[in-house]
């Protein structure tokens, strides 16, 4: 009898622990969220030099896109994300892209919005503000349905962001040159994408870059 009442009350007591252990609360990560977003560049001029002429034409802004050869863009911004107590300037870039659907052949060609954003620490954040190329050791691609960047766009960044920075994702170095040609007038080359990398001997203040006016190329940073 006192067996049997010993092996209930270890029924028991195992029933209990058993209950706690699966019955604790589960609980998510807490949400990071960008610290700030900021304003965009839209507006900005593609000069290219022409060396069997020997003449510089500009390139104009077309259906919402500029572009300037191989790199085109709707929007530029930064946002700004704190993550295990570090400070991240992701430097944010809206394009239009495309591809083959069956590339062998070279069929199906459709196209497709990305954000294309560099992750820069405060040193070369310093650099781009003050009219000086920097170089990032991070690149994150974000596939997007709109180039207009609402809630549903930040939201799917700013995870990809968290995601490649807990991964500790990286790539190979890009460099974003920028260069102040006057008190009035600021140039940038943005990297090209992998599959135009053969193709950066191309790009270069002497022969093709991206044109905006200092006050323009300014708002990215307030």
């Amino acid at each position: 009898m006192k067996n049997k009442m010993k092996n209930k009350l270890l029924y028991l007591v195992l029933l209990l622990i058993s209950f706690n252990l699966y019955s604790q609360q589960r609980e998510n990560e807490a949400k990071i969220e960008f610290d700030k977003v900021g304003d965009s560049i839209v507006e900005a001029t593609g000069w290219r030099f022409f060396s069997y002429k020997g003449e510089w034409s500009e390139i104009k802004k077309e259906n919402g896109v500029n572009s300037c050869g191989e790199i085109n863009f709707y929007k530029i911004f930064f946002s700004e994300i704190t993550y295990n107590s570090k400070k991240y300037y992701s430097y944010n870039v809206v394009s239009l892209d495309g591809t083959f659907k069956y590339p062998a052949i070279q069929k199906g060609f459709y196209t497709y919005k990305i954000i294309t954003s560099y992750l820069f620490k405060e040193k070369e954040y310093g650099k781009l503000k003050n009219y000086k190329s920097a170089k990032s050791k991070q690149k994150v691609t974000t596939y997007i349905d709109n180039e207009n960047i609402g809630e549903k766009e930040l939201n799917k960044l700013r995870d990809n962001i968290v995601f490649y920075l807990k991964k500790k994702i990286t790539s190979s170095r890009n460099t974003i040159k920028v260069k102040k040609e006057s008190d009035e007038v600021i140039r940038f080359i943005l990297p090209l994408k992998e599959k135009y990398k053969s193709l950066e001997k191309d790009w270069g203040f002497d022969k093709k870059y991206f044109e905006v006016s200092k006050s323009n190329y300014d708002k990215l940073f307030k």
